[in-house]
């Protein structure tokens, strides 16, 4: 049968009333599911969460809200929007913490309505000298988390998500390098290279590329490229999308064929390696349309790849123009002296002249 461990009867904000008590020894938590903190101000007057401590004898909280300023109309320090009765405080936890090494921290408060991510840099090492130093306070580096209600907030919360790698341009230029090997992409008219896609897009293809990653580094990390952070499926639809746009494929063709895939699959046909569910159990429901964030994720590769063209554009013509300005100035300073030393022969001739003379 079921146990009574602990009855009280509380004020409005949860201040105990002294005349009716019934705690079971050692029991840590009381109004609205909280954990007691007594040892501040006295049996159930003080009450700690993730990111407040509070007093239910003056209903205030210790600490500012970090959510204030979306708020105006309440105190920073006023606690459950002033309705203890109806609402328990939320934590609030909207930025996901990962040290400089990849791992994942937790959760905490950052004020925004929007989830997102921060690496904390501790420590420095000096390239030249070895020496490690570590600041007083971390340097922050942010990111956008690129599918958060979805999948990657809930997979990051029961674990299946626990580090981040940072996906740099070589790395990127690498798995293009593989995807596209033997199949020179200057010598192939668009409608062979869409051919290609539909081939080498099968399951072990060699534009199969986010299960080539999954199978090589996990399907526990997110993938942070230029300030966007992928679970493994999604940064397989970037990689995708940046491929189609290396090979000049029209995007609409690749957001076509994204939502073919998705319908003409099933639970059956989704790679285990991608699946970032928490639950042991459940179901595969994908809806009609393709997830926003496949497309997405599709999309944003797909103008990353144009972005770096134009940029390895840009840094081609500008080395091109410094090129021929140093050849320019070094011409000219050939010619200048060129000229002082034609001056200097033409003096020292007319002085041997005026010397016989």
């Amino acid at each position: 049968s079921a146990k009574d461990i602990t009855s009280n009867h509380c004020y409005a904000f949860g201040m105990q009333m002294k005349t009716y008590q019934a705690d079971s020894n050692g029991y840590r938590f009381g109004f609205g599911g909280q954990e007691r903190d007594d040892e501040i101000s006295g049996d159930g007057n003080s009450y700690t969460a993730e990111y407040w401590q509070y007093d239910t004898r003056i209903g205030r909280r210790f600490n500012v809200d970090p959510l204030a300023i979306k708020y105006p109309e309440y105190s920073p320090y006023s606690a459950f929007a002033n309705s203890p009765i109806f609402i328990i405080d939320n934590k609030g936890d909207t930025i996901a913490r990962f040290d400089q090494n990849g791992k994942y921290l937790g959760w905490k408060v950052d004020g925004k309505t929007t989830w997102s991510g921060r690496i904390e840099i501790t420590k420095f090492k000096d390239p030249n000298t070895g020496k490690e130093y570590t600041f007083a306070n971390p340097i922050y580096k942010t990111f956008v988390i690129h599918d958060p209600t979805g999948v990657d907030v809930p997979a990051l919360k029961c674990g299946k998500i626990n580090e981040y790698y940072s996906v740099s341009q070589e790395y990127v230029n690498q798995k293009m390098e593989k995807a596209f090997e033997g199949h020179d992409l200057s010598k192939k008219t668009m409608f062979e290279n869409i051919a290609y896609f539909y081939e080498q897009g099968k399951a072990g293809g060699k534009l199969d590329i986010g299960i080539g990653i999954c199978y090589e580094q996990g399907n526990n990390k997110l993938y942070i490229y230029e300030g966007t952070a992928y679970n493994v499926a999604d940064f397989g639809n970037f990689l995708i999308g940046y491929a189609a746009a290396k090979a000049g494929i029209p995007l609409w063709v690749m957001q076509a064929g994204g939502q073919w895939n998705h319908l003409t699959s099933g639970e059956d046909d989704v790679n285990e390696c991608y699946d970032l569910r928490c639950q042991d159990a459940g179901s595969y429901e994908p809806g009609f349309f393709d997830a926003t964030a496949d497309q997405e994720a599709i999309i944003n590769g797909y103008n990353a790849y144009l972005a770096y063209a134009k940029k390895v554009e840009a840094e081609k013509k500008a080395a091109e123009k410094k090129a021929a300005e140093e050849a320019a100035k070094k011409k000219q300073e050939e010619e200048k002296k060129a000229a002082a030393k034609e001056a200097e022969e033409v003096k020292k001739m007319s002085y041997g002249a005026a010397t016989t003379e």
